[in-house]
């Protein structure tokens, strides 16, 4: 599963890219931001944080950098403690970033 509305406002069609996974995102990261987003992502599925929270930029199809405020908790977790279930919000904040 993932955010159709983030998809489509990095310039990409969902119905047209078809089916995609975690990396889609992950590698449209800016270079200064990655390792700070991926760390942050890393604590949280640890159980290290109660939630991941980071702003980061992300490529948009075009080749420009898109602002983005994240921020989610793993819901469900199986009996090893892996998690299974993770829900948050994506919001673009470009225009605060800019302003």
């Amino acid at each position: 599963m993932f955010n159709e509305k983030k998809t489509l406002s990095l310039g990409y069609n969902p119905k047209k890219i078809g089916e995609i996974g975690f990396e889609f995102f992950t590698n449209k990261l800016h270079p200064d931001d990655y390792e700070r987003v991926m760390e942050n992502m890393r604590n949280h599925l640890q159980g290290k944080t109660l939630a991941y929270e980071v702003e980061y930029r992300i490529r948009h199809k075009g080749g420009h950098y898109i602002w983005y405020y994240d921020r989610g908790t793993v819901v469900r977790r199986d009996e090893d403690g892996k998690p299974l279930i993770v829900a948050g919000t994506h919001i673009d904040i470009t225009s605060q970033k800019e302003a």
